[in-house]
């Protein structure tokens, strides 16, 4: 495991999508970096990290220039401002899910301007087939290809937005403290635990006792003492009411509130003795929903048969931004715990928290450790009731289907109370509205057809609808008006902003966070440290699993596995982190996807997906399954997982685990099946049709068009991204042992024809600027955030202007220039860009042939710079005595979080200097010195220093 990180090495796989054509129209475009750039906002979080691009993982096709591999040289791009006009086609037409997906690194989430949570969603570039970023991989740029490129003019445009989800329902049992006997702290942890546990009972309990004078207490006492004398011991009427409440239930347990009751009425308080009866079914009921919600809550989701994860062992909080009306940032939440405080809260006569994040950045794993804090008395809401509900589960009804809101609480999600105690809850919660949460996970999978702008809702919980206009009627107070709701959506999902009290935006895990994930997953376990030491090694692997979904499926997939865990030294990309889970599943049964028997099955759960996905099912039953050729053995899989009971119990129901493993498993039939026509692979773009086909935000467009594309369509947009994925000639091998290759090149073709032609229409309406030897695409400076030119031949001088021209953009935060030529003189040019940049977050400079000048100048310029949070250095030619001017940077810098310095010509001298120098800085997270000068007992020396990677 003690391999260099592959991922900017020249290694690196050619693109699979060099046309020749396409590279000679790619020269006929121009980079762009401007200086009238200067209002452009922040991008760098509190916690210290990057915003994260739009998917860089996931862009089909990409306006950022990524060119890997196919030997550009400086003259490459000297010639690209002297080409005579041409029809416009892409920088680059690139399948972009994996010619070049690998997450820049600690991206949380958020555009460079993106406002971050706008509640309406962005128009969808190329439903994602375009994204604004300069990209140009070993492709041999040079020198004079760049000279003509860093004078152009910018002009603003909105990008596009991508996200997962997860839904998931486990049960868990009853807690263990872990507190032995003899523990002098037992008693207090027993009376903590008590409080929490049975915070509703003590309360309703206490609450009438409190409204007894001083001489109705000593009367009560005097009947409880004389009724039941085992209760107390000591002087009992010097003990509180909160005292006396608390023995009372540890003694009579089921029987304390009716020998309440019964001293109450003795004492002739009827009113209070009727109103704590009324309350002791309310409570009843609540403890079942606690019970309920422990159950469903305890467990996290997991491959490996017969092995279970606890929620509580294994929950890390990750970044959760707080966001105004006026998409102003406001900080982070603390904690989950925070969620329903009034931190935050902009409209408090609104009551939607509204809780957006990308893909798999846990807003499920959010809401289940919300509800599981709420079910142990932890959330400090004052809410006697919680109501969990899964949007995905209203797609299960009818349209002709009509019910009651207390039907929805009571028979489609939780057990219903019997008699009297129901008539008394639904008493307490009409009383009591603010008594109640309502959960909704998932709004986004609500199906396109419903419209939130109708005008049809109702007012009574009695009166029957369909199950979505009462959940319209909810979310806008009509029904149970004070009551609390807690939405989560993908990003962009749109949403009536006045019904939002305060926003949340999910980012991911910060580097802390990613780590102490990654310690609690590997704990024990030797597959999972390697896995863990392979994260924190490799910058690209790492910068993926920063997704909490994509790191959970890269440890679930290798402990299944030690060839896919040999997998990550090299490219990883998200089609084949996907299509390494999907053969964990099958390994589990025992099955290999490329055997008969394993191909048949999962040709039977890619039809299944399918299907879903062409109907905008996300609940599926056994005529779904049965009709895909799936039986009740199939099930051992763990593809699919069952839903909730619908229909009072007495239809089973399942989901896939993932909505996008379901978008990867409908792309995959798209590829696999025969009977298929080959145009049939498309349907889930929508219909090429002139300007209309991809609605860029820089063209402008109607409210209801963007509604059309962003929502109708947000389910089809996965599934076309791992199709372009799964096509790509890099992952030929992942499909040719499960089909013919004439078919797989004849559906490769087709798609590249239809994303050409797809491009080539949209790029008729880029900006374009008349110059002497013909026209050049300019690239407006929301297009450019992100310029990554790794592994060509660009020397120093082609550095030289490069880096003359970031030093002028303020929009550019991220640059990528490993595998060239630049050198030290090079390096002088970047560190006087690095120097005083506003906005700079994340630069590589790895593999540049950079010695110890260069790494001076480098060194000088971050001790002036204020926004940097990580430099690649490694695989460069650097010395202790450049360790020496780095332990400078690190004692001074309060930015700087990540440093590389693998397989450089430092010893341990120099590493005892960076290592002395890390006491005086807490915000660096990671000093990466592999494959340095230095033996493996010199390496020994450091191993209580576990922010330093070796």
């Amino acid at each position: 495991m003690n391999q260099k990180p592959d991922m900017e090495s020249s290694s690196m796989k050619k693109s699979s999508c060099n046309s020749e054509d396409l590279n000679k129209e790619i020269y006929s475009l121009k980079i762009s970096l401007s200086e009238d750039d200067a209002d452009f906002p922040e991008r760098e979080t509190e916690s210290g990290n990057l915003e994260r691009p739009v998917s860089p993982v996931f862009s089909v096709l990409s306006m950022e220039s990524d060119v890997f591999s196919n030997d550009v040289t400086d003259k490459d791009i000297l010639d690209s401002s002297t080409q005579q006009e041409r029809p416009t086609s892409p920088d680059r037409l690139s399948l972009k899910s994996d010619c070049s997906m690998f997450r820049p690194e600690n991206f949380t989430g958020l555009l460079p301007h993106d406002s971050s949570g706008n509640l309406e969603r962005p128009v969808s570039p190329v439903f994602s087939v375009l994204s604004m970023e300069s990209d140009v991989f070993s492709n041999d740029v040079t020198d004079k290809d760049i000279l003509d490129s860093s004078t152009q003019q910018e002009r603003p445009t909105s990008p596009d937005r991508l996200s997962l989800k997860s839904d998931c329902s486990m049960f868990r049992p009853e807690n263990f403290t872990g507190l032995l006997p003899h523990d002098s702290s037992l008693q207090q942890s027993e009376d903590n635990s008590f409080e929490k546990t049975h915070k509703i009972p003590i309360q309703a309990l206490k609450s009438p006792l409190e409204k007894l004078t001083e001489d109705e207490w000593e009367q009560f006492m005097t009947h409880l003492n004389k009724k039941y004398p085992s209760i107390f011991t000591g002087h009992l009427h010097n003990q509180s009411a909160l005292e006396v409440v608390k023995n009372i239930l540890v003694s009579l347990k089921e029987g304390a509130f009716r020998a309440t009751v019964n001293i109450l009425k003795n004492m002739d308080q009827n009113e209070l003795a009727d109103s704590l009866q009324r309350d002791e079914g309310v409570c009843q009921f609540c403890e079942k929903l606690q019970h309920q919600l422990k159950q469903q809550t305890y467990f996290l989701p997991t491959i490996t048969q017969g092995e279970k994860v606890q929620l509580q062992n294994m929950y890390i909080d990750t970044l959760m931004e707080l966001l105004s009306d006026k998409n102003e940032r406001l900080g982070y939440l603390e904690g989950v715990d925070q969620l329903l405080s009034q931190k935050g809260v902009f409209n408090d006569k609104a009551q939607v928290t509204f809780i957006t994040g990308d893909a798999g950045t846990g807003k499920s794993i959010l809401l289940q450790q919300s509800q599981s804090l709420w079910s142990k008395g932890e959330l400090d809401t004052g809410a006697r009731f919680l109501f969990a509900f899964s949007c995905r589960q209203f797609s299960a009804f009818q349209e002709s289907d009509k019910i009651s809101l207390w039907d929805l609480i009571f028979k489609h999600n939780y057990t219903c109370p019997d008699g009297d105690m129901r008539n008394n809850v639904v008493e307490y919660i009409l009383k009591n509205p603010e008594m109640a949460i309502f959960t909704f996970d998932g709004y986004d999978e609500i199906n396109s057809n419903f419209d939130q702008g109708t005008d049809y809702e109702i007012s009574s919980p009695e009166e029957t609808a369909h199950p979505l206009v009462l959940l319209k009627s909810l979310l806008s107070g009509k029904l149970l008006n004070g009551s609390q709701k807690v939405v989560t959506a993908r990003t962009g999902t749109e949403f009536l902003s006045m019904l939002v009290r305060k926003r949340v935006i999910l980012k991911g895990f910060s580097i802390d966070q990613l780590q102490k994930y990654t310690d609690k997953y590997s704990q024990g376990n030797e597959d999972q440290k390697l896995v863990s030491v392979q994260i924190n090694s490799n910058h690209l692997l790492q910068s993926l699993c920063l997704i909490p979904l994509f790191c959970w499926i890269v440890f679930e997939s290798c402990s299944q596995s030690v060839e896919i865990l040999k997998t990550l030294d090299h490219g990883v990309t998200l089609t084949s982190i996907f299509m390494d889970l999907v053969r964990a599943f099958f390994s589990r049964s025992n099955l290999n996807i490329y055997t008969e028997a394993g191909s048949w099955k999962l040709r039977a759960f890619a039809k299944l997906a399918h299907l879903g996905m062409e109907k905008e099912k996300f609940v599926l039953n056994y005529d779904h399954l049965s009709s895909c050729g799936i039986g009740e053995n199939d099930l051992k899989v763990g593809i699919l997982i069952p839903a909730s009971y619908y229909d009072n119990g007495k239809t089973a129901t399942f989901q896939f685990m993932h909505l996008t493993l379901q978008s990867f498993l409908t792309a995959l039939h798209l590829v696999l099946e025969e009977q298929m026509s080959t145009r049939g692979i498309l349907q889930f773009f929508p219909q090429l049709q002139s300007q209309h086909f991809l609605h860029l935000p820089w063209r402008g467009g109607s409210k209801s068009q963007t509604k059309s594309s962003s929502q109708t369509n947000e389910h089809h947009h996965y599934t076309n991204l791992f199709l372009c994925g799964l096509l790509s000639k890099q992952n030929n091998d992942l499909q040719e042992p499960l089909m013919s290759l004439p078919l797989l090149r004849k559906k490769q073709e087709l798609l590249f024809s239809f994303l050409s032609d797809n491009v080539k229409l949209n790029f008729r309406n880029l900006p374009l600027d008349k110059i002497d030897d013909g026209i050049a695409v300019r690239l407006t400076h929301d297009m450019l955030r992100m310029l990554r030119l790794g592994n060509n031949r660009i020397t120093g001088e082609g550095g030289r202007y490069l880096a003359n021209a970031i030093q002028r953009s303020k929009a550019i935060y991220y640059v990528g220039m490993w595998g060239n030529k630049i050198g030290d003189e090079g390096a002088k040019h970047f560190a006087e860009a690095i120097r005083n940049h506003p906005n700079l977050s994340a630069v590589s400079l790895a593999a540049n042939g950079i010695t110890f000048s260069g790494g001076r100048s480098l060194a000088a310029a971050l001790k002036e710079n204020t926004v940097l949070k990580s430099l690649w250095l490694h695989d460069n030619e650097l010395t202790d005595d450049n360790a020496a001017d780095f332990a400078e940077v690190i004692r001074s810098s309060t930015t700087i979080h990540q440093l590389w310095f693998i397989n450089n010509k430092m010893t341990v001298n120099g590493v005892r200097l960076l290592a002395s120098s890390l006491q005086y800085n807490p915000s660096i997270t990671m000093l990466c010195m592999k494959d340095n000068l230095l033996s493996a007992e010199e390496v020994k020396e450091f191993e209580n220093e576990t922010r330093m990677v070796f």
